[in-house]
């Protein structure tokens, strides 16, 4: 994997910022209440799929590392603890 854009924004790589306002608005958007939805109607379950997935994209993109297994779980952990917390906070 190439590194990460170097394109810097007060300092801190592009991606980076990217990957952290993204997962602020994930974050946001799944505490909102019951009745109010960000984004276009559809299933939840693929809602979910999709956000977790370009997380998880993201992740990859911000990450380099040329020992593949241990950086993909890294990055599936971290992702699984933060589905596990997101479900644990939401009403």
């Amino acid at each position: 994997m190439r590194p990460v854009t170097k394109i810097t924004i007060f300092g801190v790589r592009l991606g980076v910022v990217a990957l952290a306002a993204y997962w602020l608005i994930i974050f946001t958007g799944t505490h909102l209440p019951g009745g109010s939805q960000l984004g276009p109607p559809g299933n939840d379950k693929i809602q979910h799929f999709t956000a977790y997935f370009f997380l998880g994209a993201m992740l990859c993109y911000v990450t380099t590392s040329r020992r593949y297994f241990p950086r993909f779980l890294i990055i599936g952990i971290a992702a699984m603890s933060y589905a596990a917390f997101d479900e644990l906070t939401q009403r």
